[in-house]
């Protein structure tokens, strides 16, 4: 048993060496791979990182949602009482509450800050702002925000016979984060397979140069009996270590990167309903699992698709 152990180990000994060789060896090209395969990476996980905040942003924002159902210009108190009992009364509506112009005026002034200017000539009086009533939703766990908001807005339009003249929740903004991230979705996937033919092809050719310099080694192996494995594997295990050095070098990029934009972001980033990009803890391990597993692959395929022709003597 610890001969067996003992044979095991000085394989694998042996394997690693002959990898380690095979890569000073072949030196620049093993940095034009660990640099292919990094910059594969960053430019990924720059795409993962911009697809991941705009769904949790676009999911922040329907959290935050709120209905405004918009009253017509002359209303009268018994049309605002009708209003407001029948959305009271309607399901998934867990609060009414009445803005007049006064208070829409208000809070829009406020909500300009240094750019109150704008509304100059306009005060609480003459202001273009309709009364409303601002509706929060309770809705089932089954139905997403957007689509409880929806159907409670059908319902509100057909109360304009009772006073409403329109209904309003921002869906514009929702709809139009939503096909921001679906787009980055789609965006990342194209280009993580642009990006993986590159980096699988500059690997394929560091480690065809290493085979094409230990040809006759391997035609030697083959004629004493060696197997395709024990051939093949220093080989593998040279394009996984120059894949899995591209991705850490990836990783610690776009660690250091993201923690600069979280530090900045208020700054440079306009983050719409108070939204906040997601904290790192929640980014950073889904991206290095990602980037070692890809790394890891990128390389093992490379190697492999580039070893299969010199072992057919």
């Amino acid at each position: 048993m610890a001969k067996r152990e003992n044979r095991t180990f000085n394989l694998f000994l042996s394997v690693f060496k002959n990898t380690i060789r095979s890569i000073q060896n072949n030196q620049l090209m093993g940095v034009a791979s660990v640099l292919s395969v990094g910059a594969a990476l960053i430019i990924l996980g720059m795409f993962i990182l911009l697809s991941m905040n705009m769904t949790h942003v676009t999911e922040t924002m329907e959290s935050e949602l709120e209905l405004k159902v918009f009253l017509k210009e002359e209303y009268t108190e018994a049309q605002k009482r009708e209003v407001e009992t029948a959305l009271k009364e309607y399901e998934m509506v867990q609060e009414v509450s009445f803005e007049s112009k006064q208070e829409a005026f208000k809070g829009f002034s406020d909500s300009l800050k240094d750019h109150s200017g704008l509304l100059k000539g306009y005060d609480e009086n003459n202001n273009p702002l309709a009364a409303s009533f601002v509706v929060k939703i309770d809705k089932p766990t089954s139905v997403s925000n957007t689509e409880a908001m929806e159907t409670i807005k059908v319902y509100a339009e057909s109360l304009s016979d009772k006073g409403v003249d329109y209904v309003k929740y921002g869906e514009e903004y929702v709809n139009a984060m939503a096909n921001i991230s679906s787009s980055s979705k789609m965006l990342s996937l194209v280009v993580m397979v642009i990006l993986s033919l590159i980096s699988v092809f500059l690997i394929y050719n560091t480690i065809k140069l290493t085979c094409v310099a230990r040809n006759r080694e391997i035609r030697v192996m083959k004629y004493v009996g060696a197997s395709d494995s024990y051939i093949r594997l220093p080989f593998i295990l040279e394009g996984t270590l120059l894949g899995l050095f591209g991705a850490l070098m990836a990783i610690l990029f776009i660690r250091t990167g993201y923690f600069y934009m979280i530090a900045y972001s208020n700054h440079i980033i306009y983050l719409p309903m108070n939204s906040s990009l997601l904290p790192p803890g929640e980014v950073m391990l889904p991206i290095t699992v990602f980037s070692l597993l890809y790394g890891s692959l990128i390389g093992a395929f490379g190697s492999l698709f580039s070893i299969r022709r010199f072992l057919n003597v």
